[in-house]
């Protein structure tokens, strides 16, 4: 997967979180809008519902005034004693007179009514003046609450008018009817004889999309049918199953449900209307249309949005102009790393500003300079000492001080030098002496030996230190014979042939930096140097000698010639000697 660049993962950044907090804004404010709304909603369905209760109970109250006239007249309560129903609806004509003309007056339908004997069954008329009914009143009411109130005696008698909704379907159109039952008593201490029933109209014929001033759609809901005056005939039928399926979960009230209206969400309020217990209980139904809120919601997300959209491609500009200035320093940082590992310690990075990145730059270049230094340091260290001891001086593992460690020493000199180089040019001393060093240091190197030092015409190498090989002794004859094999290839090219003699002793030795704080020099000190000394010096042109314990760690391996006893200065014993003459197993390869 390939890596996105610093300036994309930066304006990816940015385009998110400004994307995230334009997405959060729009949610937000769509919340708090709603909320808005919803209490808007509420507070209209309460203003709603108390003046319908309002305009009912003075509706009411006027009604049962007139109604309690006739049930406390005394041709009504003897007509219904005697059980005539022509005589009782006689003579109710003429005192229900009132009410009928109240009715006319107020552009109402005419009332229904109708009378109930002692048992509550209804004494029927097919008089026209009292109304036409399609469904019996008696049937649709409460058994046992209607034979509640007819039974009330004495006291019970007080406030004893009951008020309630029933249905009706008198011209073939589902109507709703405010219905009254006041009981009709001869003797406060006895039961009713009767009561009077007057049912005036709520809500008439539906009429088709029609909407109130306020723009609330509203109605009543009774025995899972609803009716209402401005809510269309086509949604009449989903408000009743949504407030029906609601009614069922027992809640008397709710504030937060929604139904579609020719497709068109409402928010759907309900609650109960107060009703006698011979009514079946019927609610006030009202729908807020929340066309409104969405548009409203629409125009904040469109607003929001372009908000977003331009505060983001504001946002841009500077974010390419800061991804700018930290991309192309950091780049240029990365093209001068790539320099520096390459060995162009002198590339330098333009400081473009004085903030951290301008300080990261200067940094860089500090470094760079101190690499440059370190390294020349170390080129120089590498050609004043060996490689070996450079590496441990750098490391820090090489103090001021020795230790004691067996090792092989080498020396190798060249045979009549000063007679050789008698008349010669500095120059060319100097270059016949770097020929033959050069050739045979790196003889040692290949033989995992030291340069200690450069004396001269003469070659002092160390093996065994400051790291051993385990078989140092081998290293250090085979090193011999490398020497004088390539002095011969050599001296085929040379214009001075050269000879050289060399000595090898092996023995403990003191290793370490010699000198002071301020100057040291890495070397070996101890009797096995001189005894190399002498041995080298004791060497005859293109001959290696060795001492005893060098020969003993060659073992089997070494072809090996005794000398005479060699008396040596510096030696009070007598030093016996070998001549290497090769090794079975590395010879051929030389």
């Amino acid at each position: 997967m390939m890596a996105l660049r610093f300036r994309t993962r930066l304006m990816l950044s940015m385009t998110l979180v400004v994307g995230s907090v334009t997405g959060a804004t729009i949610l937000l404010v769509q919340q708090r809008v709603a909320g808005v709304y919803q209490r808007l909603f509420e507070g209209q369905f309460k203003i709603q519902a108390a003046s319908f209760l309002e305009r009912q109970r003075i509706q009411t109250t006027a009604t049962a005034i007139q109604i309690g006239k006739i049930t406390r007249s005394p041709r009504i309560i003897s007509a219904l004693g005697e059980g005539d129903p022509k005589l009782i609806y006689d003579n109710i004509f003429t005192e229900s007179r009132s009410l009928l003309e109240s009715s006319s007056e107020s552009g109402l339908n005419v009332p229904l009514i109708r009378f109930l004997d002692a048992e509550g069954h209804l004494i029927p008329t097919a008089d026209p003046r009292f109304g036409i009914s399609g469904k019996d009143p008696q049937t649709q009411l409460r058994p046992q609450g209607l034979q509640a109130l007819l039974a009330k005696k004495g006291e019970e008698k007080r406030g004893r008018s009951e008020s309630g909704y029933l249905a009706d379907s008198s011209d073939g159109s589902n109507i709703l009817r405010k219905y009254n039952i006041t009981p009709v008593v001869n003797d406060p201490n006895e039961a009713a004889v009767g009561a009077l029933i007057v049912g005036l109209p709520s809500g008439g014929a539906v009429s088709e999309g029609a909407i109130d001033s306020n723009g609330v759609l509203s109605g009543i809901w009774l025995d899972k049918n609803f009716y209402s005056e401005v809510i269309p005939k086509s949604a009449l039928e989903a408000v009743a199953q949504k407030v029906t399926y609601e009614l069922s979960s027992k809640a008397e009230e709710s504030y937060y449900r929604t139904v579609d209206i020719n497709g068109v969400p409402h928010r759907l309020f309900y609650t109960a209307i107060p009703a006698g217990n011979s009514f079946p209980l019927a609610y006030q139904v009202c729908l807020f249309s929340m066309q409104g809120l969405l548009v409203e919601q629409k125009d904040l997300r469109m607003k929001i949005g372009c908000l977003g959209l331009i505060a983001m491609a504001g946002a841009l500009v500077p974010i390419w102009l800061l991804s700018h200035g930290l991309t192309v320093p950091l780049q240029q940082i990365v093209l001068g790393t790539n320099e520096i590992r390459r060995g162009n310690f002198h590339y330098k990075v333009p400081i473009r500003s004085m903030d951290e990145v301008g300080e990261l730059a200067a940094s860089f270049n500090e470094m760079a300079d101190g690499l440059a230094l370190s390294k020349r340091y170390q080129s120089v260290l590498s050609q004043v000492a060996d490689r070996e001891v450079a590496e441990a001086l750098m490391k820090g593992e090489v103090v001021l001080g020795g230790e004691l460690r067996e090792v092989s020493v080498l020396f190798c000199d060249i045979r009549g030098f000063t007679a050789l180089t008698q008349g010669m040019p500095p120059v060319e001393v100097i270059a016949l002496l770097n020929e033959h060093m050069s050739a045979l240091t790196a003889v040692v190197y290949e033989c995992n030996g030291v340069v200690d030092k450069f004396v001269g015409d003469l070659i002092m190498a160390i093996f065994g230190a400051p790291k051993s090989y385990g078989n140092d002794a081998s290293n250090a004859a085979r090193c011999a014979l490398r020497m004088v094999e390539e002095r011969r290839q050599l001296n085929l090219t040379s214009v001075h042939p050269i000879d050289v003699g060399i000595g090898v002793a092996t023995g403990t030795v003191v290793v370490g930096c010699m000198g002071s704080n301020d100057r040291l020099n890495y070397t070996v000190l101890g009797d096995r140097v001189n005894l190399a000394s002498r041995l080298c010096g004791a060497a005859r042109p293109m001959e290696c000698v060795i001492d005893e314990i060098t020969r003993e760690r060659l073992g089997e391996l070494s072809e090996c010639t005794p000398l005479l006893p060699l008396r040596l200065k510096g030696f009070s014993e007598i030093i016996q000697a070998y001549c290497l003459a090769g090794k079975r197993s590395e010879v051929s390869t030389l």
